[in-house]
């Protein structure tokens, strides 16, 4: 709860503001590498974006890169976004513990004027 609520006022708590020189793998780290960590110990994860329009949602996920991007290591990985760098993670845990078994299961999704649309699905 925010101390000193008042009728007609909204008040918001952040546990990190980034500013506009910061990276997408500082915003990885700080936000996102926690929870993929808990998804490869079998708990479920979600990294959501919520913004304004034109503030970097897109950019922050999706990054300027290619798929192959994504595949470079963390210390090269210059145009991959959080998705890019969470799959990474994800798929380089799985590649560390060849006697498990593994179930990967994602959705991508985007919710737009109060539409949701499923972004892996054509048409």
């Amino acid at each position: 709860p925010v101390p000193g609520r008042q009728a007609g006022q909204n008040f918001f708590r952040y546990d990190r503001v980034f500013g506009e020189r910061s990276t997408t793998g500082q915003v990885y780290s700080e936000t996102s590498g926690e929870i993929v960590g808990g998804v490869c110990g079998g708990l479920n994860g979600t990294i959501f974006a919520y913004g304004q329009t034109s503030s970097g949602k897109t950019f922050t996920m999706q990054g300027s890169g290619s798929i192959e991007d994504g595949a470079a290591p963390a210390s090269s990985l210059e145009g991959g976004g959080i998705v890019h760098m969470a799959a990474r993670d994800i798929f380089g845990h799985i590649e560390k513990d060849p006697m498990r078994v593994f179930l990967v299961r994602v959705a991508f999704i985007e919710i737009y004027n109060e539409e949701v649309r499923d972004l892996l699905v054509t048409g």
